[in-house]
């Protein structure tokens, strides 16, 4: 009776498998078929830069973060800035269309976005930065200053920064000898010493007062088109 028993579980585990393998190869499909066919391809010197464009307003450069390509960065802008900017979408390195040049540095990644920017004739954009776009968007504020309007880092980590560190350096930028802020919204350092150079000017919005992480805003020449809660 046992031994039918686990025969039978095997037999309905098996078939539970198979199922769920065909529905993955289907929204997969699907998928691919979605994005394929929307985007727009340029060479730069790191290899393939894919990228869509869209809208009608200031230029937005919106970085996506890990999962998605593109239609990630897509999604955010929607979400973010709906319809009354030019969002630029490009694929980070390594995403959808765009190439993986070996040994490729947070700092090749600015270059191929400053590339982008080139050959769409853009000067100077807005610049969002979401989760693990976060580090690439700030290495191309850091080095295209004059290129950016707005650097926003939206749940954007970063390593090799102690806490202390980041409350000082918080701190002596806005102004406050302390303030509650969670420590997780402070961690968009890569490299302090570098981070130092931008004039730098931090937002925190929250109006219904709710414990969550906050919306960052940097605004590198203090202009910036939006403020948002972050939910995370």
């Amino acid at each position: 009776m046992i031994k039918k028993t686990v025969v039978l579980l095997i037999g309905i585990l098996i078939i539970l498998t198979a199922l769920i393998w065909v529905k993955y190869k289907r929204d997969m499909r699907v998928s691919y078929e979605r994005v394929q066919g929307k985007s727009s391809i340029i060479s730069t010197p790191y290899g393939n830069l894919e990228y869509t464009e869209g809208g009608v307003g200031p230029n937005v450069l919106v970085i996506h973060g890990g999962g998605g390509g593109y239609d990630q960065g897509e999604l955010l802008a929607r979400i973010v800035l709906g319809e009354k900017f030019r969002c630029i979408t490009p694929s980070r390195f390594g995403y959808l269309g765009s190439s993986l040049p070996e040994g490729a540095t947070y700092d090749d990644q600015a270059h191929a976005y400053a590339k982008l920017l080139d050959h769409l004739k853009v000067e100077k954009a807005a610049v969002i930065g979401f989760s693990a776009g976060g580090p690439s968007a700030l290495l191309f504020a850091l080095l295209y200053p004059d290129r950016v309007s707005s650097l926003t880092l939206i749940s954007a980590g970063a390593t090799n920064v102690s806490e202390a560190l980041k409350y000082s350096f918080m701190a002596e930028r806005v102004g406050f000898s302390a303030h509650p802020w969670p420590p997780r919204s402070l961690a968009i350092l890569s490299n302090a010493n570098r981070t130092c150079a931008l004039p730098l000017k931090i937002i925190f919005y929250n109006p219904l007062n709710l414990s969550f992480e906050y919306f960052i805003l940097i605004s590198v020449d203090k202009r910036a088109y939006y403020f948002v809660l972050l939910l995370y």
